[in-house]
């Protein structure tokens, strides 16, 4: 199983190289046939050569170039996308320098060639693990990965590291360490998520100015699972 995994983490994140070269190499073979044929039927019924047949030859080499372009583009924005964890905040789900597969369908169905969603069909639930754009001051974002805590609409508080939705206490079996801080309690706005790590001591979550709350437009997609270090091993 974890072979398979990582097969198919390995295919996601090379599709668009894959794709491309698969496109030349298939196109390639195909000419070399076509011409195997003519050349054939050529020797049957001589009649002088040209250069149009090359021409033929360039054309159809450069159209398949640019589909599998599109191809390529088509799955790097649609399907899936890769990256590296680089912060511990996220205790023993996911380690640093470990690298996760990012369901970028599990949301939304995203824009096949402009990237972004095209039409949001669910949105994320509590106890997701998300990568998502975190925003800072001079207006650049880098991805980070949290777990998803509180939904628009609650009232969230973090007291004696027990979180507490709408003043019922959240079973959090995956935190690894306990924040000591309190936090809240503060009322989620809408359209914005809280996001925490799971480890609570290291994490730098919603509590900090950044990220802060989490806007819906941000969320890349739900982490699915490692595919470079502990391979295999599911995010929930």
């Amino acid at each position: 199983m974890a072979a398979a995994m990582l097969l198919l983490a390995v295919w996601w994140n090379a599709g668009p190289a894959l794709f491309v070269a698969a496109g030349v190499y298939l196109s390639f073979r195909l000419l070399v046939a076509w011409h195997a044929a003519r050349s054939e039927r050529r020797r049957a019924n001589p009649r002088p050569g040209g250069v149009g047949r090359w021409v033929l030859y360039v054309a159809l080499f450069g159209l398949s170039f640019l589909a599998s372009q599109q191809i390529a583009r088509l799955w790097r924005n649609a399907l899936a996308q890769s990256f590296r964890v680089r912060g511990a905040g996220m205790g023993d789900t996911v380690r640093a320098g470990e690298r996760v597969l990012v369901n970028l369908a599990a949301y939304a169905v995203p824009h096949p060639f402009k990237g972004g969603e095209w039409r949001r069909f669910r949105d994320p639930q509590r106890g997701d693990v998300i990568c998502y754009k975190a925003r800072n001051k001079k207006g650049g974002s880098s991805v980070w990965i949290h777990r998803v805590i509180g939904l628009p609409g609650d009232v969230m508080e973090v007291r004696d590291g027990r979180v507490r939705i709408n003043n019922r206490e959240l079973d959090e079996p995956y935190v690894t360490v306990r924040a000591r801080e309190p936090y809240g309690p503060y009322k989620i706005p809408q359209s914005q998520y809280v996001v925490l790590g799971d480890d609570r001591q290291r994490a730098r979550d919603s509590r900090h100015p950044t990220p802060g709350y989490v806007f819906r437009d941000d969320i890349l997609g739900k982490a699915a699972c490692v595919w470079w270090g502990r391979v295999g091993k599911r995010l929930r």
